[in-house]
């Protein structure tokens, strides 16, 4: 599609957490669309008593039990990181990769982290979702039932651990950070309530909470462009609005899921289209 097609003139506000990394901006921004990042969530390492001792399982399970380090997300290795420190992390997956520990992640991010940490065999999916990871390890002729550490967030989703234990995995989730939602107002709230931004791109169903929470009822003019049909269901919280689901869950996808809802161009699917459902 022309980059040169009338579009919708309006930025486009991406929902984030504070400190995380933003791919999807400069994707966009590379498709000439101008973006506004605002932190509605901040993303904290646990800290609670029991936080060491979990991260402390979690370097055991790598270095002497675990067939496979799952990894969803980067700020999970970031975590285990701040409670045990960069050194003892990159001892146990040394202790670990010795043995023949394997790392699973959910996409190309994750996937490098594993193999900056010298993890040599990391399986890593078509598609970069949580359900694509359980899809591909489905598949995989040569990955039989293993063990598993699955270091994670206390938000997060449940399906992977789940499946896999389904099919005779033994995984152990390991929480070890939070996201929660800033205790400030976004400094966007009131342009967000007001109609000034053409769309909102979320990446989970916690930042859709976030932005509900300041902002009830999104503009009729305002589209809420979710990474993948989880948030989607989520988005079915907001009592107005446009809800379109991304092509698939890379920047690059994303830049052009929204680049066709700019243009009010033909094929942005939506919530409600029954493929995506």
């Amino acid at each position: 599609m022309s980059t040169s097609m009338a579009r919708d003139a309006r930025p486009v506000l991406l929902v984030r957490a504070r400190g995380g990394e933003d791919r999807d901006a400069a994707a966009l921004t590379a498709c000439g669309i101008d973006t506004v990042e605002d932190p509605y969530l901040v993303t904290r390492t646990c800290d609670d008593p029991d936080a060491g001792a979990r991260a402390a399982r979690v370097l055991e399970l790598m270095r002497v039990e675990a067939d496979v380090l799952l990894l969803t997300s980067r700020t999970a290795l970031r975590a285990l990181e701040d409670l045990a420190g960069d050194a003892q992390v990159r001892r146990a997956a040394a202790a670990g990769a010795a043995r023949g520990l394997a790392g699973a992640a959910v996409g190309p991010s994750t996937a490098a982290a594993l193999r900056e940490l010298g993890l040599r065999a990391v399986v890593e999916p078509e598609t970069a979702t949580s359900r694509g990871l359980l899809d591909t390890l489905r598949r995989a002729d040569d990955v039989r039932p293993r063990t598993a550490v699955l270091p994670c967030g206390a938000q997060a989703m449940k399906g992977l651990a789940e499946g896999l234990r389904t099919d005779g995995w033994q995984v152990e989730q390991v929480v070890l950070y939070s996201t929660e939602q800033v205790a400030h107002q976004p400094r966007t709230v009131a342009r967000l309530a007001s109609g000034d931004f053409a769309a909102v791109v979320v990446r989970s169903p916690t930042a859709v909470r976030a932005v509900a929470a300041r902002v009830p009822a999104l503009p009729a003019t305002t589209t809420l462009v979710c990474g993948g049909p989880t948030t989607a269901a989520a988005a079915r919280e907001l009592p107005a609005g446009r809800v379109v689901v991304c092509d698939g869950p890379t920047p690059d996808e994303v830049a052009d899921t929204v680049r066709r809802v700019l243009a009010g161009g033909p094929g942005t699917l939506m919530e409600s289209d029954p493929e995506r459902a």
